[in-house]
């Protein structure tokens, strides 16, 4: 990612890696997030799967 925005990351960037797979780095599977969204992304991933377990039953 920092090779992509060319510079480093700062202390509150991550990057989200959209597949899940740390090792694709490929420019298409990643984006750059501060650490607040990337925690909110995956915080609404996991209730909608919850919703989507609870649904099942």
């Amino acid at each position: 990612m920092e090779a992509i925005i060319g510079r480093h990351l700062s202390k509150d960037e991550c990057v989200h890696h959209i597949d899940k797979n740390r090792a694709n780095n490929k420019k298409e599977n990643l984006i750059l997030m501060t650490k607040s969204e990337h925690m909110s992304f995956h915080a609404k991933e996991r209730h909608q799967q919850r919703r989507n377990d609870l649904s099942i039953q």
